[in-house]
């Protein structure tokens, strides 16, 4: 299963990070607008789970499927 993560970044910018957790592959401004990038990433890869983790690095847990109901298969809750 493919793990997507959406984590500040030091510059101050919210990244989605690649399953490998090796690269950046999108920026922006906010958290909603990285998570939004996050769950079209995933929904065109397949992926099955977000974790998106706060401004100091604390994890926040999963939040859900690519289309934000929850409903993908292997949705891990926290």
């Amino acid at each position: 299963m493919c793990t997507w993560r959406v984590r500040r970044h030091a510059e101050g910018t919210w990244q989605v990070l690649t399953p490998g957790g090796t690269q950046a592959c999108a920026r922006s401004t906010s958290q909603t607008a990285a998570i939004s990038n996050a769950r079209a990433l995933m929904a065109y890869e397949g992926a099955h789970r977000l974790r998106v983790e706060g401004s100091a690095g604390v994890d926040e847990g999963d939040r859900g499927s690519p289309t934000g109901d929850g409903s993908a298969p292997g949705l891990v809750s926290t």
